[in-house]
């Protein structure tokens, strides 16, 4: 079963912002717009070819390299750190 993951895209506020979702979606990943970025979803596989890195023992945060036919758009992707719950 396909582990799936959530990664969050900082808009830089200049280029193409709906080539960039195409972009993203071709490439098979879910898209959700949100105040200043995407909240993007797929499975560890997909994030780890589309942004040429891999997940596996990385500290989290982890920062994701920007694919140059993003930079334009895009200021930042980010893997977050998992939510800690408290009761």
């Amino acid at each position: 079963m396909d582990e799936y993951i959530e990664v969050f895209l900082e808009w830089s506020g200049e280029g193409e912002q709906d080539r960039a979702v195409r972009w993203l979606e071709a490439r098979g990943l879910r898209t959700r717009p949100m105040r200043h970025g995407l909240l993007l979803t797929g499975t560890v596989q997909q994030i780890q070819d589309i942004f040429s890195t891999t997940l596996h023992d990385q500290p989290l945060p982890l920062h994701l390299p920007v694919p140059a036919d993003l930079s334009a758009s895009v200021a930042s992707i980010t893997v977050p750190a998992p939510r800690s719950y408290h009761s």
